[in-house]
């Protein structure tokens, strides 16, 4: 009869314990900031990115490039993420390639299209000079305004000849 009894409480405890934790995985969205039906992209560390979080703490930024940057025309994707690191859908994101010691930047500005769930493609980043470039990146969302920096220390593929050290266009 004790064992019955063990047996049974063993049974009902183990059915609370799943209860429970199935209770806890089905409202963990609205833990994370889901809970107004919006469906955002949860963060995940892509492979060959960069990750930094904004001088103000507000988001994180993570830049995926499939290639190294080059002297000429550059095409990437950025993911943002905000403080609970679900993906930030309709921010406004301006970046800005700059050569700090030359004290000037890239030719025209980078066209940047939301994609979706935080994702961001960035295209016609044109980086004429070999050497060291920043990429300054502005982001706004609300009311929410941050910015963060992201250094390339070495731009050099892309040359042709040894002879030749800047991009003509």
């Amino acid at each position: 009869m004790l064992y019955k009894y063990n047996s049974r409480f063993f049974f009902v405890s183990i059915l609370i314990i799943v209860g429970i934790i199935c209770w806890w995985s089905g409202n963990s969205g609205a833990v994370n900031g889901e809970h107004d039906g919006s469906r955002r992209l949860k963060s995940i560390e892509h492979n060959n990115s960069l990750s930094k979080i904004t001088d103000n703490r507000l988001f994180r930024i993570e830049m995926l490039n499939k290639d190294d940057f080059k002297l000429g025309e550059n095409t990437f994707y950025i993911f943002m993420y905000d403080q609970k690191d679900m993906g930030v859908i309709g921010a406004e994101i301006t970046i800005t390639p700059w050569m700090p010691e030359y004290g000037f930047g890239a030719p025209g500005v980078p066209v940047i299209t939301e994609i979706g769930d935080g994702l961001y493609h960035v295209e016609k980043v044109y980086l004429t000079k070999r050497g060291y470039w920043e990429f300054r990146i502005y982001v706004k969302k609300d009311a929410l305004e941050d910015t963060v920096k992201f250094v390339f220390p070495d731009v050099v593929k892309g040359i042709e000849s040894s002879n030749q050290s800047d991009l003509q266009q």
